[in-house]
């Protein structure tokens, strides 16, 4: 997908990635115009990572197009903040959704009354903090670090991937892990003493991003979802994820059942 409300940066290194350093080539669809497409003409569709929200810019017609195409036998790969789009309050395609900031308030054996808030103590300033932040507080922006994530070795995504991966992280995009149920965590984080392979993170990420999903597939009918919650060509300079996506978009519709 290419236009508002991709990110030129997103966009332009999967091209890149896809054409120049595999060679392979790709039909470039403006974001408006998808849900005109003949998409029975594709396997995969790529929805990069995005500068706004997909949902407040596609409407109805552009998502059940999309989503029948999906349930008929296409890959869908979403990046970044097209996530957003299929998670939970979005499409639904997948049963997760961002993680507000973890928060420790007061303590958790007081009892709850239901006509009033339960009495706190605050011995400590750092009580004062916690009982002052929203509960709806997105975790702090991380301004760029490498992370270790660990690869599911039982999953065809993680054919030829070795057993560790360095994933550029930014921004404060947190994820749930997907249960058994309802899909497969293909790549998650590592603990929070083994997390950082370059660069600082604070101890509240540290501890909120270990093991969380890196990547999430789901089956959608005869197609399927792959969401990646943070971009794998950062400016095309990171290559350690090349195979990781050649996988993911070559591999993916092998594992699908396409009515065309």
């Amino acid at each position: 997908a290419w236009d508002e409300p991709t990110s030129s940066y997103s966009a332009g290194a999967a091209r890149y990635f896809l054409e120049r350093r595999l060679g392979y080539p790709v039909s470039v669809i403006r974001t408006e115009s998808l849900q005109y497409a003949e998409l029975s003409r594709y396997q995969v569709v790529l929805l990069p990572d995005s500068w706004g929200s997909y949902g407040s810019e596609v409407g109805e017609r552009w998502q059940e197009t999309l989503d029948r195409w999906i349930r008929e036998g296409g890959t869908l790969i979403a990046v970044g903040d097209a996530v957003d789009l299929v998670a939970e309050g979005g499409m639904g395609l997948l049963s997760t959704e961002r993680e507000n900031r973890a928060v420790t308030r007061g303590d958790p054996e007081a009892g709850e009354s239901s006509d009033s808030p339960p009495g706190t103590v605050l011995q400590r300033e750092e009580d004062y903090l916690a009982a002052i932040e929203p509960e709806d507080a997105r975790p702090d922006a991380v301004a760029g670090v490498l992370a270790r994530a660990t690869p599911d070795t039982d999953h065809w995504l993680s054919a030829g991937l070795p057993e560790e991966l360095h994933v550029l992280v930014r921004g404060r995009s947190i994820y749930q892990p997907l249960t058994l149920s309802e899909g497969v965590n293909a790549v998650r984080f590592a603990s929070p003493d083994d997390l950082v392979a370059s660069g600082y993170l604070w101890k509240e990420n540290r501890e909120q991003l270990a093991f969380k999903p890196v990547v999430m597939i789901r089956e959608h009918g005869r197609g399927q979802v792959i969401a990646l919650p943070f971009d794998p060509f950062p400016r095309a300079y990171q290559r350690g994820l090349d195979l990781l996506m050649t996988n993911a978009i070559f591999r993916g519709p092998a594992y699908a059942s396409p009515r065309w």
